[in-house]
């Protein structure tokens, strides 16, 4: 589903229709994930990390941690340049994994492949015209 188009862009979307809750998991990730270099893994235990993005922190809530996390792997975001006919597409989080071995904070662990801005990506000839999709990041 196209779900913008302007300045020369136009991005579209698939996956399970995200709320707010959902950006505030992924500007929280965002910040955690900000001081590390690209590609680097992040932990956090998921009461902090509630905390941080203003939720209450019980079981109920780290539960859902979990499955919101889950919402933000499952979906796609293609950004296409209009005027450079290069396409940048991939997860809003790569991937993720979740250690319930400590019961009192069930943590969480995130980890990103280095994945660049979509515009920084495509301005920066970071996608391959041939193929039409990214390329691979340096790790």
């Amino acid at each position: 589903m196209e779900i913008a188009n302007a300045n020369g862009f136009r991005i579209k979307f698939k996956g399970k229709r995200l709320t707010q809750v959902h950006a505030d998991v992924w500007q929280g990730i965002m910040h955690l994930a900000r001081s590390t270099p690209e590609g680097s893994r992040i932990r956090f235990g998921a009461r902090a990390f509630l905390r941080l993005i203003g939720r209450h922190d019980g079981k109920s809530q780290r539960d859902q941690l979990h499955s919101w996390i889950m919402d933000l792997v499952a979906t796609n975001v293609e950004v296409v340049s209009t005027t450079q006919k290069r396409i940048y597409f991939g997860s809003i989080v790569p991937e993720g994994a979740r250690d319930e071995s400590s019961p009192q904070d069930a943590g969480r662990s995130l980890r990103g492949r280095g994945q660049p801005q979509p515009v920084q990506a495509l301005r920066s000839g970071l996608c391959d015209d041939r193929l039409g999709a990214a390329a691979e990041a340096p790790r």
